[in-house]
């Protein structure tokens, strides 16, 4: 419950925001002081950024983190962002706020914010000589809750540039971490003239995947290929490189390369090899930070002809989930798969091509329903192949 000091400086705060000159803001504090979870989320909720980057073009934008371990997920997904000028991780008492023309808030808990500001600089806020502007973005960057609203003012100028700029997701990869990923597979070896497909086969929930024997069995029909090597991601290190050999043996096993253990920026960025020719998985964070590390490579001039095959398989989202829509609608160059009943008969279509209406009915079977060869039809639909002959 706010005091009378509290709703007082809030008063303040809010009467500064409509004081604000827009044109003149020189240095944004955004604090963000939710946890960061599921890699994909984040990659969609830190795009955002470039709406404030875009709305303010003189401003120097920094993000601050205080969650537990949140530092770690946000350099990864943020390195190279060309819309912040710093990523730091301070507590609220070592941050100097009144250097920063307007503060944004990204929490659950913007009554403590108003209480700490108010502890801090109340006095000097309600008598004007600290005129801090303090606006949310709660909105946008955070996954709402039932019963808990932002108290701080949401710029009705920026939602309605960001409304009007809806561009596709973006993740910024260089050209020296590409080279670093290239050499990386080299060492692994994966030859000059192989192609590179990078399979996923994990996410945060077991019904977001294909059936075990299914996937094996696509698996294999792809292993058949000439000139191609599998990438496949062991982030924990759990040891599924034996898993696959029990299954797959050692010829088709000489045709898969395992990234055990690395550090998510590195993973990142071998989605982003010279020499990826697909990629493929579940709906889940690295198919997010594929999709925009190309839709970043095709701004900055990559012909889309060229880009790989991006392919994500979606199935039944539950009703806090959303829709298929919602995670894919600003992914251009995603195949996004969908597999629903049609006349009493299983059909996969790609969300591309539904209506309007269509695109945000979740009424998808599971993945587990998927089959080895729909599949392998699609994939040998989008990059032709000659199948090696294997003894």
């Amino acid at each position: 419950m706010q005091t009378e000091n509290q709703r007082q400086t809030l008063k303040r705060i809010l009467h500064n925001n409509k004081q604000l000159n827009i044109a003149g803001v020189k240095q944004v504090l955004i604090l963000h002081e939710e946890e960061l979870t599921n890699i994909g989320d984040w990659v969609l909720r830190f795009d955002h950024l470039k709406y404030l980057r875009g709305f303010l073009p003189n401003a120097g934008i920094t993000i601050n983190f205080t969650a537990q371990d949140a530092n770690g997920l946000a350099n990864a997904l943020l390195k190279n962002n060309p819309h912040l000028h710093a990523v730091t991780a301070m507590k609220w008492q070592e941050i100097d706020f009144e250097q920063f023309d307007f503060i944004v808030s990204v929490s659950y808990d913007e009554p403590a914010i108003l209480a700490y500001l108010d502890e801090r600089y109340g006095s000097a806020i309600r008598s004007s000589q600290f005129n801090i502007c303090v606006f949310t973005m709660s909105h946008y960057m955070i996954k709402q809750k039932e019963g808990i609203k932002p108290i701080f003012a949401i710029s009705t100028e920026l939602s309605i540039y960001a409304d009007k700029m809806k561009t596709p997701v973006e993740l910024f990869m260089n050209r020296e971490e590409q080279q670093r990923a290239d050499a990386w597979l080299r060492e692994k070896g994966l030859k000059e003239n192989e192609q590179l497909f990078i399979i996923l086969d994990s996410t945060t929930s077991r019904d977001k995947m294909l059936s075990i024997p299914v996937y094996f069995e696509w698996l294999m029909n792809l292993l058949k290929r000439e000139n191609v090597k599998v990438l496949n991601y062991d982030e924990m290190s759990i040891g599924k490189e034996k898993f696959y050999s029990e299954i797959l043996g050692s010829k088709l096993m000489e045709k898969i390369i395992f990234s055990k253990g690395l550090p998510l920026r590195q993973a990142i960025c071998l989605l982003g090899s010279r020499q990826t020719k697909l990629v493929f998985g579940p709906c889940t964070g690295l198919m997010h930070c594929a999709s925009g590390i190309y839709n970043n490579f095709v701004s900055n001039g990559l012909d889309k002809s060229t880009a790989p095959v991006l392919i994500t398989y979606t199935g039944k989202y539950s009703p806090d989930e959303g829709n298929v829509y919602l995670w894919w609608n600003n992914a251009p160059l995603m195949n996004v798969l969908v597999l629903r009943n049609r006349n009493n008969s299983k059909t996969m279509l790609l969300m591309d091509n539904l209506n309007d209406v269509e695109k945000v009915t979740n009424d998808e079977l599971p993945c587990a329903e998927y089959t080895a060869q729909i599949l392998t039809a699609f994939v040998n639909q989008r990059l032709p192949c000659q199948a090696e002959q294997l003894v």
